[in-house]
């Protein structure tokens, strides 16, 4: 698996309860340090032309109905490439999806 070498602590969102079998999305642990290791695991697939991808993770697609994108940055910060076995961390991002925070192992 790739590791990021921006140890750089990002605020980690969650999932709460919710109606509908979605959820809600929640703020966990803001100001907080990230853990040694992610919340979830996954393995990058689906890399797209412009270098972003997504991360196939049933426990995230289970709770947010999609898989967790990953930006182009992120991808080349941490050297990610399709087929590899991640843990990260999630935010929501603009348009309300799950995406890979950095950095992930």
């Amino acid at each position: 698996s790739s590791r990021c070498s921006d140890q750089t602590a990002r605020s980690a969102m969650g999932w709460g309860g919710g109606g509908g079998g979605r959820g809600q999305w929640k703020v966990m642990g803001r100001g907080k340090s990230l853990a040694d290791f992610g919340d979830f695991e996954g393995v990058v697939t689906r890399v797209l032309a412009n270098g972003c991808a997504f991360v196939e993770c049933p426990e995230v697609k289970e709770q947010a109905g999609k898989d967790a994108y990953v930006h182009s940055a992120v991808m080349e910060q941490c050297s990610l490439a399709e087929g590899d076995r991640i843990a990260f961390m999630v935010h929501v991002n603009s348009s309300g999806s799950p995406q890979v925070s950095a950095p992930c192992w």
